[in-house]
């Protein structure tokens, strides 16, 4: 290995063997090694700086090697087209080595890839609210907004915690699309829901879904008419069809049209806190516990 490395370096073997073997095998297996190496993983900058002087290392020894032993074929032969075309081989060589490394140090030094836009959006929308789960695994109890993937999120719940019994809400509301899905899933399994503090706006159709539904003492429960709260912003929105559908969803929970004419025609801009008497004649609470 010793006598086969000093021979190259001073120009003692075969030209051939010295630009195919020695200089572009020798260039394609560095620059294998270091493609392997920037795409398997994010390289660490520490690491490629011995890489880095190893290969400047054989490149120099490469081109020592290739023009001396050009200079004993020139003297042998006369021909010099050859040797020039070792050259011009040697500096494309040149030009690949640094926009490899150049491209293998820009990555090592690139800071980690943050959260996707997406996970950054379900991670705040999870924020808006808390999901907890009693002791005893019979309640589910509901705080904050009712906002994107709220009723996915909800329904997992449900599936994690098959002996939940009761949901325990305390919201002000939210996004009548994920109520109307979580409310669906309350009314599928038979839930009874109970209003701890304040149970508003949309809140209150996760609320009707209940089997049994009752109220604590000083908690309240909110109605107004449907608004957008974004302005006019889509058209082909109609709310009036939107509340006839949510409006028919609370007659088939027992409550009944009065009250619902008058909830649905409060001012979008206020809530409506009816009387707990009001509730309990609505058909809207139907428990006491």
């Amino acid at each position: 290995m010793k006598i086969w490395f000093l021979d190259h370096l001073q120009g003692r073997l075969p030209i051939g063997r010295v630009f195919w073997l020695h200089g572009m095998a020798l260039r394609l297996l560095m620059y294998a090694s270091l493609s392997a190496i920037g795409w398997s993983t994010r390289p660490w900058f520490w690491f490629l700086i011995p890489l880095l002087l190893l290969d400047l290392g054989l490149f120099v020894w490469q081109l020592i090697g290739f023009s001396r032993s050009g200079d004993a074929y020139v003297r042998r032969l006369g021909n010099v087209a050859f040797i020039w075309g070792g050259y011009s081989a040697f500096a494309l060589t040149a030009v690949f080595s640094l926009i490899l490394w150049w491209g293998l140090i820009l990555s090592s030094l690139a800071t980690p890839e943050g959260e996707l836009f997406t996970e950054k959006m379900d991670r705040l929308h999870r924020s808006a609210y808390q999901l907890h789960v009693s002791e005893d695994d019979t309640r589910l109890k509901i705080q904050g907004e009712i906002t994107f993937g709220f009723s996915n999120n909800f329904l997992q719940a449900l599936k994690d915690h098959p002996g939940l019994k009761t949901i325990v809400l305390n919201s002000q509301g939210g996004h009548i699309y994920e109520a109307r899905g979580a409310a669906k899933s309350i009314q599928d399994k038979g839930l009874n829901t109970h209003a701890s503090r304040e149970c508003s706006s949309a809140c209150t159709l996760l609320f009707v879904a209940g089997r049994k539904r009752s109220l604590a003492p000083e908690a309240k429960i909110g109605f107004h008419q449907y608004a957008l709260s974004f302005g006019n912003s889509l058209p082909n929105l109609d709310l009036q069809k939107e509340q006839e559908k949510d409006l028919a969803f609370f007659q088939s929970q027992g409550v009944k049209l009065p009250f619902l004419n008058r909830m649905f025609q409060h001012s979008s801009k206020t809530l409506w806190y009816p009387e707990y008497q009001e509730l309990i004649d609505s058909g809207f609470l139907n428990s006491s516990n």
